[in-house]
């Protein structure tokens, strides 16, 4: 768990850095290596703002040649605790809202930061020998048979079908 008690998180700014040990976060079919955490805290009375960043290396296996090869994730997330008895658990890409219970004494963040890095996965697991230099994918080259080389095998079949 990735938690932090309240009552230790000053009011104001506040920062934390964390390094997180490769058992820290279950990634499930991904196997997670460990990474920096660093996490950017705005306490006020009524709330607290989380702001942190996840840097890690993956081990991907690439769709085309299925080579393993390391996957750098470098993100953003911000995560805001509400103490109001109104606020509903909200979610989207860059930021989430969730109630904050002052009576529980912590917060949690672990979900959130297994879900950014979940999230930074690509679709297509493309080896970085298949990209080009500005990240995009490299077409397949296509190789075909000289057209005047025939084999020799089919020479052998057509005359079976002849006979």
């Amino acid at each position: 768990m990735i938690e932090f008690k309240l009552n230790e998180i000053p009011d104001g700014k506040s920062t934390q850095e964390l390094e997180l040990e490769p058992d820290r976060v279950d990634l499930e079919e991904y196997e997670f290596r460990g990474g920096r955490l660093e996490v950017y805290f705005d306490k006020s009375h009524d709330a607290v703002k989380v702001d942190f960043n996840i840097k890690t290396k993956l081990e991907l296996i690439c769709d085309r040649s299925l080579e393993p090869f390391d996957y750098t994730i470098d993100r953003d997330y911000e995560v805001v605790f509400k103490d109001d008895d109104k606020v509903r658990k909200i979610e989207d890409e860059n930021c989430t809202i969730r109630p904050l219970n002052i009576h529980e004494n912590k917060i949690d963040i672990e979900k959130e930061v297994r879900d950014t890095i979940l999230l930074s996965i690509p679709i297509k697991k493309l080896h970085p020998k298949f990209l080009d230099e500005n990240g995009n994918p490299t077409d397949f080259q296509k190789f075909y048979a000289d057209e005047e080389f025939t084999d020799p095998r089919w020479d052998a079949l057509k005359s079976l079908k002849n006979k």
